[in-house]
């Protein structure tokens, strides 16, 4: 029979490692917590962005006027009407609309103009297509 003599100080320095090393393995735990805690913010931000945004594409443009297409789609963006104060924005970015109109087909294919005042949104009009030769 083997006896092993341990003292009260192996003891103690026994559980002060098995300590450390929970403290450790619930440190570990913790950072792939904020780790996940991270990239699903990161993942609602991404898609709050998206959803504050819409998806369209400009069908045509001239020194008068500029004739958007809503094309969704709408699971992932919103619709050009939803976020027409983020399109005219968008669209200062990457045209010059002063003095311009905006015409655009909606999600359901009804044509309407979004009107512009001081180059913000000002609201919607019902327009017939014939009116954007105007």
């Amino acid at each position: 029979m083997i006896l092993y003599n341990i003292t009260m100080d192996d003891l103690e320095l026994k559980l002060i490692a098995a300590k450390q090393r929970e403290i450790v393995a619930r440190y570990k735990l913790g950072l792939a917590i904020f780790q996940l805690a991270d990239a699903c913010a990161e993942r609602k931000r991404i898609r709050g962005k998206a959803m504050k945004e819409a998806n369209y594409i400009v069908n045509s443009t001239n020194q008068f006027r500029i004739i958007l297409s809503d094309v969704g789609p709408w699971d992932k963006y919103t619709t050009v009407t939803n976020a027409a104060e983020w399109v005219i924005e968008d669209l200062n970015r990457h045209y010059n609309i002063a003095g311009r109109r905006v015409f655009y087909y909606d999600s359901e294919g009804d044509y309407s103009e979004i009107l512009i005042k001081n180059g913000k949104f000002a609201g919607f009009k019902h327009a017939e297509e014939e009116e954007e030769e105007d």
